[in-house]
C-alpha cells in the first residue's frame, strides 16, 4: 500500500522515501528543500526538450519553431481547462480524449490529430498495441477513468485514502495511454495533458508536470507500471509535480504546461 501524507498548507514541507527492495512508497515531512523545488520550477518540462517524431516536420518551420508553437498551444489549452468547470465521469468520452489531441495539434496537422492510428508504432524500444485493438482498449480505459472519477468524488475532504487513490489510478491510467499510444504522434503531450485534467477533475486545483531531466525515471516508470502493475514509482512522479505546480500557485505564478 501506498501512504500519502499530504498537508495542503505546507506542501513545501514533504520529502519522498521509498523502499527499495518492494518499490512501495512513503511520504514524511518535506519533499525537497526549497532551493531544489526552485530548481525543478526552473527546469524545463519535458515536452519543451522532446522531439515529435511524425510532428517534428511542417512547411515554412524549423522543429525547434514547430515544438515552441505547440507548447504555446499546449499552455494555452492546459490554462482554458484549468479554469472551466469539473467535467463529471459521464464527459469523460472517447471524443472528449481524442478532441483534446485535436486541440494540441490541429493547427499544424489537421489530418492526423485526433485521428487513432491505422498502422504499427512503437514507443521508445517497445512496439504500441495493434491498431485494430485501439478502439476497444481507448474504450475500457475510459470506463476505467469513469469509475475511478466516481470513487474519487465521493471521498470528503483531501485525506490520505484520497491522495493514494487520486495518483494511484492517475498513475495506472497514463501508463496504460502510453501503451495504447492511439495516435501517429503527439501521445505523451496528450497523456501528459489528459492526467492534469483527471486530476482537476477529482478536485485537485491544478495539474502536474514531468521535467525534462527526469525523462529516463520517467520512462522507467512507465515501464514498471505497465510491466509489474507497480504503479508507485510513476505515482510518485505525479505528485511530485501536481506538488510543484502547486507551489507555483502558492508564489503567485502560473503553473507551466505539462
Amino acid at each position: 500500500m501506498i501512504w500519502l501524507r499530504i498537508s495542503l498548507q505546507s506542501l513545501n514541507r514533504l520529502r519522498r522515501m521509498r523502499n527499495q527492495s518492494t518499490g512501495r512508497l512513503y511520504w514524511r515531512r518535506s519533499l525537497t528543500s526549497s532551493s531544489r523545488l526552485k530548481r525543478r520550477q526552473d527546469d524545463r518540462p519535458l515536452d519543451d526538450a522532446s522531439e515529435e517524431g511524425a510532428f517534428s516536420f511542417h512547411a515554412g518551420l524549423t522543429p525547434e519553431q514547430l515544438r515552441t508553437e505547440i507548447a504555446a498551444r499546449d499552455f494555452q489549452l492546459v490554462q482554458r481547462l484549468l479554469r472551466e468547470d469539473r467535467r463529471r465521469p459521464g464527459l469523460w468520452r472517447a471524443s472528449f480524449l481524442t478532441g483534446l489531441h485535436r486541440e494540441i495539434f490541429g493547427d499544424h496537422f489537421p489530418q492526423q490529430s485526433g485521428a487513432l492510428r491505422l498502422v504499427e508504432a512503437n514507443y521508445g524500444v517497445r512496439a504500441a498495441v495493434a491498431p485494430e485493438h485501439i478502439p476497444s482498449l481507448l474504450q475500457q480505459l475510459i470506463l476505467d477513468i469513469q469509475e475511478a472519477l466516481r470513487v474519487a468524488l465521493k471521498f470528503s475532504g483531501f485525506t490520505e485514502r484520497f491522495f493514494e487513490h487520486v495518483f494511484l489510478t492517475a498513475a495506472t491510467q497514463h501508463a496504460e495511454m502510453i501503451r495504447i499510444h492511439p495516435f501517429v504522434d503527439g501521445n505523451g503531450r496528450w497523456a501528459r495533458l489528459a492526467t492534469s485534467l483527471y486530476l482537476y477533475d477529482c478536485g485537485l486545483d491544478c495539474g502536474t508536470i514531468i521535467f525534462a531531466r527526469d525523462r529516463k525515471r520517467y520512462v522507467d516508470a512507465i515501464h514498471r507500471a505497465q510491466d509489474t502493475r507497480e504503479p508507485g514509482d510513476l505515482a510518485n512522479m505525479l505528485l511530485e509535480g501536481f506538488l510543484a505546480q502547486s507551489q507555483r500557485r502558492i508564489g503567485g505564478l502560473r503553473p507551466r504546461t505539462p
